[in-house]
This record gives structure tokens, C-alpha cells and sequence, in this order.
């Protein structure tokens, strides 16, 4: 009986154990799982500073900057700056500054003043000075935000800019020296000088200025067919490239007409006849280079002697470029030749040779062209290429095999072919003229024959940065003769020389561009001479 009852006493005191112990567990299970109260959080004082307002109050520990705006009422706008920032945690005491932004645009018109611009003309005696036109000031309307801090004064910006009135340039002749005995030179010979047009006619020592507004690109240079309607291509000041405009060559004293067609920086050029249409293509400017993405489209535009739009036809859409890989160049834009007749074009890609029916707008591929090595930054290469007056045979550059389906790693690997319409079929012309050859048939002279004039690289290794001979033979290629400069001479820039249009080789001339000035070379007779004295000239246009 004694021993029962020890029993049990043992055992009542691990029951009372084990509870104790069970109870300390769920102690601290009750603690970890936050069901016993925390001890509450530490107030802090804010105060918050607006302009000339403060607010002041108190705000739990660990509460953000904006929870303490909230919690004080304070109403900002979405200009304001605050500090610290809005996401910051408070911990202790803190004074939030708000600084009261605001900002209003002011709208000012401003006078841009006029530039001048000097031509040296050998025209005018030395020491002599005209003045061509008259300078005027342009307006631009000026859109400024003005931003001020609590009132006082931050920061000034100009967000907008429209021309109201464009500037007129002042343009002065000034004569310089000329030891330059006239020639007497067949048709028209225009040229761009300091982005205006010049025009000689019957002799060298004949030229009269037909634009002076100074912001002539040079992109589109064309004389209409009977030769009286220039049409030409002037910079703007807006987001747009250029645009084109038109002027009759006999009252050149008349203000340019704007053709309202914008951004032609790959061709423009006006179809045969009486009637005044535009054939075109245009680009879409761009950030990068070369600034712009050719849409390679074609159009025509049909205007009146006013310039007012008679009608308009498309004869491709505007394509998105194919990329800027070693394919077609198609970012670059490209190079159009329109047949005498205007019935059909031949289109230059950096791949291939179209054949483009002006009036279906049907497009043949008559030659494929090796592309040449990778893309360039801002340039693309496009094998240049001449039409023969008759229409039957193209003269184009091509790289490696005359097929375009074999990759040439020859540096000097660049030669002129032939093309004949008749029979379709492409042969080699001459060999190793260099990347810029830039092919030019002449018109058909008086005893039926055709020259070709044609660029060859100093160095064909390096054609690419060489500079140039000029060189003459025949359509077929045979007798192939530099004729200039003379052997060891520096060579010329990359160019296209322009024949002018004389049915007697005798009074044949090739036109070309040296230092900036005009040179003329009769390439039977050897005969040249210098035209020009400027050191300005950019472009040549002789028809």
C-alpha cells in the first residue's frame, strides 16, 4: 500500500513538470507570432517648411515623408521639389523643405539678322565691289519657359522656334584678279558657287549670276529641255532637307517659284516636252548618318508657270529601306538616269541595274551587281553608270566578275562594262579603273561616232581614298588614253567630268573640277585651261 502511494506521487509531479514545460513552449510560440502586444512605436516631431507657410506635428517613427505630409495636410503640386524625398524614412526629429516651382512660357518675336556673303568673280575689276542684293532682317516667333524657384528667378529655355520671315543675305561681288583668256563654249554651263547658280553662255568670259540666295544645295542642278525653266534644290531652315524650286533662265532678274515638294537628295530632274512635270524621289531626314532614310519612291509632278500643282502621279510608293547591310544600299537612296525620251529610267542600286518603264511603272533587273564590302557610316556605294544618246548601250561600274555572282577580296578590282539593250547581255569593258570611275558617254559626234570618258585611280590598291586620272576611249573600250594630269601629277577628287554638248570633236570640251575651280580639256587635242579663279565651285551642270 505504501509503495502505491509513492507511486503516485511521482508521478503527479512529471504531469506537473511537462505542463510547465508546455506552457513555456506556447509562451513562446504566442511571443515570436506577435499575438502579445509590441510596445508602441516613438513619436517624432516634423515640421514642414512651404513658401512662406509651415506646418508642425508629430508623426510615428519609421513613417515615410510623404505619410508625414498626409498626415499634416500639407497639399503640394507636382512641380514642387521636396526634400528629402518622398520614399524617405523618418527615424528622428526632421523639418521638410518644399521649394514652390513654377513655370510660364513667354512668346517674343525676334529679329534674325542677315548674313553676308562675298563671291569673288573675275568678272568684276580688282579692287571693285557690288552689292547683287540687299541684305533684309528675318523674324522668328521665340518660345521660352521661364522657371522660377519661390518666386525668385532658376532658369530660362528655349522650347520652340518658327520662322515667320526668313533672312535675305546680303551678297557683295568683290573682283579679283583674272589672267584668264575667254573660250568660246557651246550651249549653257551652269555651276554652283557659294550656294548660288552661275550661267555661262557663248564664251567663258559671258556669265551672269541666275540665283543669289546663297543656300543653293546642289542636290538637284536641271535645265529643262528647250533650256529656259532651271530647276534646283535650296536648304531650310526647318526639319525638312531642302526643298525644290523652280526659275526661268531668261528673267532671272524674277523671284524663284517653290515647286512645295521637300526633302530630294537623290534625284529630281525634269521630263522632256513642253509641259512643266518634275520626276522625283524622295528621303525622310534622320538623327543619324548620313541624315537621312531613303524612301525610294518615284513621282511626277505636274505644275504651272506660277508653280501652281496641275496634277501628280506615283510610279513607285515610298519602300522602307532593307537595311544598312552589304545588300542593296537602299538606306542610301537610289541614282536614277532617265532615258532622252523620258519613257523609261534606269535605276542604280549598290546590288543591281533596273530597267523601270516610266509609264507601268514595270521593273526589270538587267544586271547584278557585287555590292561593295560592308556599309558605310554616311555613304553607300553606287556603281556609276552612262546611257548612250541613242538609247542602246549602258556603260556601268561593277567589282569582280561580270555576272555580280562571284566576291571579289581584290582591292583594285573594279571595271567598267557594257550592257547592250538589244541583246541583253552584259561584257567587260576595261579593267582596273578603280571604285569611283563614274562613266560618261559623249553625245554623238558629227562623223558618228561616241567617246567615253571615264575616271582611273593613281593608286588602283587603295581606289577607295586614290585620286583620279582622266581618261578617253573609245565606245568599245579601244584606244583607252589618260589625259589628265600628265604622268606624276597629283590626279583630281572623285568626280564626274561633263561633256559639253558639241557635235564637232574639234571643239569638244570636258568639264571637271580642280581646287574648287573649273577646268575645261579638249581630250583630242590636249588642250586645256582653267575657267574659274574662285575656289568655290561645287557643281557643274552643261547642256
Amino acid at each position: 500500500m505504501a509503495r502505491a502511494q509513492e507511486f503516485t506521487r511521482i508521478a503527479a509531479k512529471f504531469r506537473s513538470l511537462k505542463a510547465g514545460t508546455l506552457l513555456l513552449f506556447v509562451w513562446m510560440a504566442l511571443s515570436l507570432s506577435g499575438c502579445f502586444p509590441a510596445a508602441p512605436a516613438a513619436q517624432v516631431r516634423i515640421r514642414v517648411e512651404r513658401g512662406d507657410q509651415v506646418y508642425q506635428g508629430e508623426v510615428l517613427q519609421g513613417s515615410t515623408v510623404r505619410d508625414a505630409l498626409r498626415a499634416l495636410a500639407v497639399v503640394t503640386e507636382p512641380e514642387d521639389e521636396i526634400d528629402p524625398g518622398l520614399n524617405r524614412l523618418i527615424h528622428e526629429d526632421l523639418t521638410i523643405h518644399i521649394t514652390i516651382l513654377r513655370s510660364e512660357e513667354i512668346i517674343s518675336d525676334e529679329t534674325i539678322p542677315f548674313v553676308s556673303q562675298i563671291i569673288r568673280s573675275e568678272t568684276v575689276a580688282e579692287g571693285e565691289t557690288y552689292l547683287l542684293q540687299q541684305g533684309k532682317n528675318g523674324v522668328e516667333r521665340v518660345t521660352r519657359q521661364r522657371v522660377s524657384a519661390d518666386g525668385v528667378f532658376r532658369s530660362e529655355s528655349v522650347v520652340n522656334r518658327a520662322v515667320l520671315e526668313a533672312a535675305k543675305p546680303e551678297i557683295l561681288m568683290v573682283g579679283v584678279q583674272a589672267d584668264l583668256a575667254p573660250i568660246r563654249i557651246p550651249g549653257k554651263l551652269l555651276y554652283l558657287s557659294n550656294g548660288n547658280i552661275w550661267m555661262m553662255t557663248d564664251t567663258t568670259g559671258t556669265r551672269r549670276p541666275l540665283y543669289t540666295g546663297g543656300d543653293a544645295d546642289g542636290r538637284v542642278l536641271d535645265l529643262s529641255e528647250n533650256g529656259r525653266r532651271l530647276l534646283f534644290s535650296r536648304q531650310e531652315r526647318s526639319e525638312d532637307l531642302n526643298s525644290l524650286w523652280m526659275m526661268d533662265v531668261e528673267n532671272w532678274t524674277e523671284d524663284p517659284i517653290s515647286l512645295r515638294i521637300s526633302n530630294v537628295v537623290r534625284f529630281a530632274q525634269w521630263l522632256p516636252g513642253e509641259t512643266l512635270r518634275v520626276i522625283y524621289s524622295t528621303v525622310t531626314p534622320a538623327e543619324d548618318a548620313p541624315g537621312w532614310r531613303a524612301n525610294n519612291d518615284l513621282r511626277v509632278r505636274t505644275v504651272s508657270d506660277t508653280g501652281m500643282l496641275m496634277g501628280e502621279e506615283t510610279i513607285h510608293e515610298a519602300a522602307e529601306a532593307r537595311g544598312t547591310g552589304a545588300g542593296s544600299a537602299d538606306w542610301w537612296g537610289t541614282d536614277y538616269e532617265l532615258s532622252a525620251d523620258g519613257r523609261s529610267l534606269i535605276a542604280v542600286h549598290g546590288d543591281r541595274i533596273d530597267w523601270i518603264d516610266r509609264l507601268s511603272g514595270e521593273t526589270t533587273t538587267l544586271i547584278r551587281i557585287q555590292p561593295y564590302g560592308k556599309a558605310r557610316s554616311d555613304w553607300a556605294w553606287l556603281p556609276g553608270i552612262s546611257r548612250s544618246a541613242d538609247g542602246n548601250t549602258l556603260i556601268f561600274a561593277y567589282q569582280g566578275d561580270i555576272s555580280g555572282a562571284r566576291q571579289s577580296f581584290d582591292p583594285s578590282d573594279f571595271n567598267l562594262g557594257t550592257y547592250d539593250f538589244q541583246s541583253g547581255s552584259a561584257q567587260p569593258l576595261l579593267t582596273k579603273t578603280g571604285l569611283f570611275s563614274e562613266p560618261s558617254l559623249s553625245p554623238l559626234f558629227s562623223d558618228g561616232t561616241v567617246s567615253l570618258a571615264y575616271l582611273t585611280a593613281v593608286n588602283p590598291l587603295q581606289s577607295e581614298t586614290s585620286r583620279y586620272r582622266i581618261a578617253v576611249a573609245d565606245q568599245n573600250g579601244a584606244n583607252a588614253r589618260v589625259v589628265y594630269p600628265s604622268e606624276g601629277a597629283v590626279g583630281i577628287e572623285p568626280q564626274s567630268v561633263v561633256w559639253g554638248p558639241a557635235d564637232n570633236r574639234s571643239e569638244s570640251w570636258l568639264a571637271f573640277l580642280q581646287d574648287g575651280n573649273i577646268w575645261l580639256i579638249n581630250p583630242f587635242t590636249g588642250i586645256y585651261n582653267q575657267i574659274t579663279i574662285d575656289q568655290s565651285v561645287e557643281k557643274i551642270l552643261w547642256e
